[in-house]
């Protein structure tokens, strides 16, 4: 995990219980340096390289090109 710095930022909501479990999460292993942010981020990213190949099978089946 490491820090992103996010220049351009959107809004995403998770629910009040998800957040508090991220904000500790980050606050144990996530160093000084660890924002929620950029553990998300890094989570997220880490997701949608995993699951490409799932995700743009899922969509080819709807649409000719990936998604990802």
């Amino acid at each position: 995990m490491a820090r992103k710095d996010i220049r351009y930022r959107a809004a995403l909501y998770v629910s009040v219980e998800t957040k508090r479990k991220i904000l500790e999460v980050v606050k144990k292993i996530g160093g000084e340096r660890m924002t929620a942010t950029s553990y998300v981020e890094n989570i997220l990213c880490n997701h949608l390289e995993l699951y490409k190949d799932d995700i743009n099978r899922i969509h080819k089946e709807q649409n000719s090109k990936n998604i990802i």
